[in-house]
């Protein structure tokens, strides 16, 4: 495997058919080739996981779970990363939050999902402007929120 081809790439599909299996084998062309990478400095610690991508501001919101922070990092035109800051939301938040789980962007807006301290409290979904990363509120959620979407 080469830097710039990652290899055919074989899937199986199943047909179901009355009462039998038709198997199908497609194959198709794959290229991939990195165009940019952020090193945390930190192996095995879970330290860049869950990332998000605002159009606007061109940059990649990732959670930091070693940190309990979400990393910002600015993606230049040529697909460089390169951190820009941080936020601390349970920081921001105050009031016994602790790590955050997961983060989604819309129209320059950024929602972070912080766990409490205690696990088996409520934990708070806080918002964020995707260009200043000011805090702009919070709602209360359920016990370790995760998964956080905008619908």
């Amino acid at each position: 495997m080469s830097d710039s081809v990652c290899g055919r790439l074989f899937c199986l599909v199943f047909f179901v058919v009355l009462n039998g299996i038709l198997p199908y084998v497609a194959t198709a062309e794959l290229t991939l080739r990195p165009i940019g990478t952020f090193h945390t400095g930190l192996y095995d610690k879970s330290a860049a996981e869950i990332p998000t991508y605002c159009q606007k501001t061109k940059q990649v919101f990732v959670v930091n779970a070693e940190s309990g922070r979400v990393d910002v990092l600015g993606l230049g035109d040529n697909g460089s990363l390169t951190k820009v800051g941080s936020i601390d939301a349970a920081d921001d938040l105050g009031n016994g939050m602790s790590a955050v789980n997961s983060v989604s962007v819309f129209d320059g807006t950024l929602a972070v999902a912080v766990e409490a301290d205690v696990i088996t409290e409520n934990g708070r979904v806080a918002f964020y402007d995707t260009g200043s990363l000011q805090l702009k509120g919070s709602v209360e959620a359920g016990a370790l929120p995760d998964m956080v979407a905008f619908t």
